[in-house]
């Protein structure tokens, strides 16, 4: 996982999921074809990555690495990476994080209070003058509001080939999007009401840029509001599906957020 975020080291939370994971985060000084090289890079290794969000004075490209397996075995499957000339390394760690500490790193974004609009596109690949032009969108919206200063943009990029065997055997999960590899994330963050209205426009407009010409689908769980069920939970045989599960156990319809099944 790659993110756009003003950081602070001390914040950075390691995490690990595996006892012998490999984990990295690693700052990177993004000249115009040091983002296209990191691109190249990102779609030409079949990498595993998850989030963790840390928060630098400046914008600044944060990358979140995660190997399954040792130190030594990830440093050389990732060594295309490390050669990009990262500018900073912020932490590592190779060892076992408790259950209950692995989202400590995105505490501050679940906080109650503040003000948070988001919204999110799901991706097969990942193009470069799309995510250099969502860098430009974050680095002008955060410049020019500085109390916004921990918005973040996010691209979380995952290996699909367990979930898509699991698509094959028949289906037996409704949930949607399995052949989306990569979740593009917008989190405008900040206190101030009068910034409503430019944080709605960053996020919108720069959601925009990496969504596909043949059509948006989102997380279901970060949605801007205002999108199609089919977006947010697949073909319209699965949203039956859910319309009728929804019928069975939440009749009343309280749970809903943006999206009304009933």
């Amino acid at each position: 996982m790659f993110n756009f975020q003003n950081i602070k080291p001390s914040h950075l939370c390691p995490q690990s999921p595996h006892p012998a994971s490999f984990y990295v985060t690693s700052a990177l000084c993004p000249s115009s074809t040091g983002v296209l090289e990191f691109m190249w890079c990102i779609n030409s290794l079949p990498i595993i990555a998850i989030h963790a969000i840390a928060y630098l004075a400046s914008p600044s490209l944060i990358l979140n690495i995660w190997y399954a397996g040792t130190a030594c075995e990830g440093s050389k499957h990732l060594a295309p990476l490390f050669s990009l000339g990262l500018t900073q390394r912020i932490g590592s760690a190779n060892c076992m994080i408790s259950a209950d500490r692995l989202n400590e790193s995105v505490d501050e974004l679940a906080v109650f209070g503040g003000r948070k609009p988001a919204g999110s596109v799901m991706l097969k690949d990942l193009d470069a003058k799309a995510v250099r032009s969502c860098w430009n969108d974050y680095s002008s919206f955060v410049k020019v509001n500085p109390s916004a200063k921990q918005s973040a943009v996010v691209f979380q990029v995952y290996d699909v080939a367990k979930s898509q065997e699991l698509e094959s055997l028949g289906g037996e999960s409704a949930y949607p999007h399995r052949q989306f590899g990569i979740v593009a994330l917008v989190v405008a963050k900040y206190e101030d009401a009068h910034l409503d209205a430019a944080a709605g426009e960053f996020v919108d407009e720069t959601l925009q840029v990496p969504t596909p010409k043949e059509g948006k689908n989102v997380y279901s769980n970060i949605s801007r509001g205002g999108e199609t069920l089919e977006e947010l939970f697949g073909s319209a045989e699965r949203v039956e599906r859910l319309r009728e599960i929804k019928k069975t156990w939440d009749s009343s319809n309280q749970f809903k957020g943006f999206a009304s099944l009933l």
